[in-house]
């Protein structure tokens, strides 16, 4: 499977399980931006705005802080995103996301993406909910490892 086909199903079957929408986000070959992709239920063109974020404004969205940093993000209400995470506050307003959690992907000892969850409930993320979403990262990771082998 393509990086975009496992992302792919990660948006159709996987991120659902976890929040109320949510991204991948994964680097390009060459680290010059992050190719995302949203659940079906994110509106069209926040789903096209945010398709292709280059590195420079990564640090603008939670996915991008953790995929570029490697670690976990997590924000507990809209005045905390707005705050952090400028480039998206607009947006968080139409989808509804009251709440959020960002996890890296990691492979072959690299970060290379993130998976963002999107809450419409306000307040802190779960330690469960935590769980299962670094669970499906690490499993995704594992996934887009073996891809690349297979297609190396």
């Amino acid at each position: 499977m393509t990086s975009e086909q496992i992302a792919g199903v990660l948006t159709r079957q996987g991120l659902s399980l976890v929040a109320d929408h949510g991204v991948v986000a994964l680097l390009a070959p060459d680290g010059s931006h992050l190719l995302t992709q949203a659940t079906g239920d994110f509106p069209v063109t926040i789903a096209q705005a945010y398709a292709c974020i280059p590195i420079a404004q990564a640090d603008e969205t939670p996915v991008g802080q953790a995929a570029v940093h490697g670690q976990r993000i997590m924000m507990a209400s809209a005045e905390e995103i707005a705050t952090r995470c400028p480039l998206v506050a607009a947006s968080r307003a139409l989808t509804g996301t009251s709440s959020l959690l960002a996890v890296p992907v990691r492979a072959a000892g690299r970060t290379i993406g993130a998976l963002g969850f999107g809450f419409r409930a306000t307040g802190p993320v779960s330690a469960e909910i935590v769980l299962v979403a670094e669970t499906l990262a690490e499993l995704a990771g594992q996934a887009l490892e073996r891809g690349s082998a297979v297609r190396g």
